[in-house]
């Protein structure tokens, strides 16, 4: 209901989904609501401002692009250090070999 409301730009559809929602709280987990949003946020860019003006929070997110991030196995990266000569090991401190930015086709 919350999607088609959302499609049709009706506010009064959108309030009534909310307060359906909100009352099976425990059933219903965000990422099932994103699921069913994100497809009708990226087909119409003016979903967006719309929710907007009903209350809906989406931070400093202008779009739904998301965020790239790239990950670097830890024991490929303790393995990496240790043939390069710097011993880094679990002993100083955990690591988080993750890199938020370019995309592969960028470089």
């Amino acid at each position: 209901d919350l999607a088609q409301a959302v499609e049709k730009k009706d506010a009064e559809g959108v309030r009534s989904a909310e307060e359906r929602l909100n009352k099976m709280r425990d059933l219903v987990t965000d990422d099932e609501v994103v699921d069913h949003l994100s497809g009708i946020l990226q087909q119409d860019p003016s979903a967006m401002p719309f929710l907007k003006e009903l209350g809906w929070n989406f931070g400093a997110a202008e779009s739904l692009d998301g965020s790239y991030i790239k990950q670097f196995n830890q024991q490929a990266f303790y393995l990496f250090q240790m043939v390069n000569g710097m011993g880094f090991g679990p002993q100083f401190r955990g690591v988080h070999p993750y890199r938020l930015g370019r995309k592969p086709e960028e470089y």
